[in-house]
C-alpha cells in the first residue's frame, strides 16, 4: 500500500502529540501514498505490509533513562510492536538520540525485532530532533534536549542527513554532516 503510518508511543505528551500531528499533515509527494496517525494501542487493528513506512514517535532517553525509547525500555517497546509490525519494510525511531551509538536502545530494539523474525530496516537519529510546522524533521547539535516542535537558532540540519540504519552487526557511526548547505540559520 505504501502508507506512512505515524505511531504515537506517548499519547498525552504535548510535545509528542504535536510532533505526530505535524508529521501526519506533512504534504505527500506521491498521490497514492497515505499518512495515518495512530496511538501505540491502536496498532493491533492495522494490517501492515512491506510497503509501509512506520514512524514510532516518542522521547528518547538520556541520563537515568539512557537507551529508553518512547519512555520504555527498548525490550518492552519491541515486544509491543513486533507482531503487528512483522511485515513492514521500514521502521523509523523518531526519538531524540535513539541512534546514538553510545546508547544501546535502538540496537536492543533491533535485536528483539530480529529475534522474532521481523526483518524491517530500522532507522534512528543520533541527535535531538525538531519537527517544524510543515512536518519536516531536523536534528540539533547541542542545545535543548527532548523532542522539540519548534525551530530555534543555528545548529539545525535536515534529519535525513544524519539518519542512520541500525544493523545487528554494525552499530551506527555518526558525525554531523560536513556540508553546511542544508543548515537552517
Amino acid at each position: 500500500m505504501g502508507r506512512h503510518i505515524i505511531i504515537n508511543v506517548q499519547p498525552g505528551d504535548q510535545a509528542i502529540d504535536t510532533a505526530v500531528k505535524r508529521l501526519a499533515t506533512k504534504p505527500i509527494s506521491k498521490q497514492w501514498k497515505e499518512r495515518w496517525a495512530i496511538p501505540l494501542t491502536g496498532i493491533k487493528g492495522v494490517a501492515f505490509d512491506a510497503e509501509d513506512k512506520v514512524y514510532l514517535v516518542g522521547h528518547g532517553g538520556s541520563g537515568n533513562t539512557a537507551g529508553d525509547l518512547g519512555g520504555m525500555n527498548p525490550t518492552v517497546l519491541a515486544a509491543a510492536v513486533t507482531t503487528p509490525l512483522m511485515n513492514v519494510g521500514q521502521i523509523n525511531l523518531v526519538m531524540c538520540g535513539s541512534g546514538d551509538p553510545t546508547l544501546s536502545g535502538a540496537k536492543v530494539f533491533k535485536d528483539i525485532l530480529e529475534m522474532f523474525g521481523c526483518g524491517a530496516e530500522l532507522y534512528a537519529y543520533p541527535f535531538d530532533l525538531k519537527v517544524n510546522d510543515d512536518g519536516k524533521k531536523y536534528v540539533e547539535f547541542g542545545g535543548v534536549t527532548g523532542l522539540g516542535v519548534g525551530l530555534g537558532a543555528a545548529g539545525l540540519v535536515r534529519a535525513g542527513e544524519v539518519k542512520r540504519e541500525v544493523k545487528l552487526d554494525d552499530p551506527p557511526q555518526v558525525a554531523p554532516p560536513e556540508d553546511d548547505d542544508e543548515r537552517i540559520l
